[in-house]
């Protein structure tokens, strides 16, 4: 694997959250960062422009976006249009609702300039928990999935929205559509919708793939990805239609880490643990449509065996047919555990997975990546690994939580380097979380320019 070529401290926990839910893009000159419950604006050298902000900064003139921050934070930039995309969830009253999800549209790819934001009321008595977004232009779309929980307390099924993309990217008024899965499918499980990469958009009109992950001792077909569609009728009434297009047969895997217990993960010198979350596929779906066909990388967390985590990732392809599983495998080169990870695929086709590492030795909770060549042997992430920051305290929290997630993307300048989002452990404390951001890229690589139009 080739080694960092940036590589500097995020946002710390500034707000006194459990988890720092870490998330971040990377534009033409900028890196922006969104975490719970604040973002930040980098030059793509690690010098600090903006921030850390309350996440409220976005939304000014917002009733309950603007005055308030529920966390679950995703950022993305739009590379098709140029424009960065932050979101957020909020309500009115966690018990009580109506419950609200808070995105902000860049008017540039400059993301120091002018925003426009908007509130949307997405539901008046379910709660959208863990929602993670995706842009899909062909339907014009941003679409957002989320697990809901009703009164934000009672498991009430899986949601699809989707955001009007271009009245958003005008900054015009948006509507949305939304469908409820529940009726659907009381037992899905939670849904990943894909996320565009490069500058070639999907194929007009097609649909927008959404997966998920039949977790280990779930009523569904183990050892399997189901494949969603998802198309939006933006007429008078928005509406948004999914379709079940296939269950994909994976090879076999174990997500049951400790029992689905969070407190999991051993780390060095305490007893204390953290949570794998192993039940769900981890942001993002990247896609790519290198004409010729189409692909996507995503990955989970897997029993590599006696509660040990490691990463499972997938290659999805399409030519003229449905999708299938191009390659897969399970990354766990040694005894240490790797978890909560985020895959990518730069424009040549290479796979980096970014994800925390820790074990109960000598292995305190830092962040590390690997990946592979497209024309590497099928299956392997056969560059090896390389370390991004190496911690060296570990978390002490009594409720174990971790992550939610992290983020890899591509720089769209180049479509070739690598830039992942994630935290780690410089000291010991109950939720003294830092996040680090790094970059590097294939040598092997060949720069494809950003369009200039």
């Amino acid at each position: 694997m080739p080694a960092p070529l940036q590589s500097f401290d995020g946002i710390s926990n500034i707000n006194g959250a459990l988890r720092p839910d870490t998330s971040g893009d990377v534009g033409p000159a900028h890196y922006m960062e969104f975490v719970n419950l604040s973002f930040a604006i980098y030059s793509k050298t690690g010098t600090r422009l903006y921030g850390p902000a309350a996440a409220s900064t976005l939304f000014p003139g917002q009733s309950v976006c603007g005055a308030q921050n529920m966390g679950d934070a995703v950022v993305i930039y739009d590379q098709l249009s140029g424009r960065w995309i932050a979101a957020q969830s909020a309500v009115q009253s966690i018990v009580n609702g109506p419950y609200f999800y808070c995105m902000a549209v860049s008017s540039t790819s400059n993301p120091m300039g002018s925003w426009c934001s908007y509130q949307f009321q997405v539901h008046n008595t379910k709660f959208p928990d863990y929602p993670k977004l995706g842009l899909w232009s062909s339907q014009n779309a941003y679409f957002m999935t989320a697990a809901q929980f009703t009164r934000g307390s009672t498991f009430a099924g899986i949601g699809v929205y989707a955001f009007h993309r271009d009245q958003m990217i005008g900054c015009r008024s948006a509507r949305f559509a939304y469908r409820d899965m529940y009726s659907v499918d009381a037992n899905l499980p939670r849904l990943m919708p894909a996320d565009v990469d490069g500058f070639r958009a999907p194929p007009a009109g097609a649909a927008a793939p959404i997966l998920a992950m039949n977790w280990t001792g779930s009523p569904n077909t183990p050892n399997a990805l189901q494949v969603w569609n998802g198309t939006v009728d933006w007429s008078s009434t928005p509406s948004l239609s999914m379709t079940h297009a296939a269950d994909l047969t994976t090879a076999a895997y174990n997500t049951s880490l400790c029992g689905y217990s969070r407190a999991c993960v051993a780390q060095p010198g305490t007893t204390a643990r953290v949570d794998p979350i192993s039940d769900r596929l981890m942001y993002r779906l990247g896609y790519r449509n290198f004409g010729s066909h189409q692909a996507m990388v995503v990955n989970h967390t897997v029993n590599a065996g006696n509660d040990q985590a490691a990463i499972r990732w997938y290659q999805l392809t399409k030519a003229t047919g449905a999708w299938q599983i191009g390659q897969q495998g399970t990354y766990a080169p040694d005894s240490t555990s790797r978890f909560m990870g985020s895959a990518a695929m730069d424009g040549a086709g290479n796979v980096a997975v970014g994800y925390s590492v820790s074990d109960g030795v000598s292995t305190y909770p830092g962040v590390r990546y690997a990946g592979r060549l497209a024309t590497d042997p099928a299956g392997q992430l056969a560059q090896g690994e390389r370390t991004l920051v190496t911690g060296s305290g570990v978390q002490t929290q009594a409720s174990s939580h971790w992550g939610d997630y992290s983020m890899m993307s591509v720089d769209p300048n180049d479509d070739c380097t690598f830039w992942y989002a994630q935290e780690y452990y410089a000291k010991t404390g109950t939720a003294a979380w830092r996040t680090h951001i790094g970059s590097f890229r294939f040598p092997s690589c060949a720069s494809s320019p950003r369009p200039t139009n």
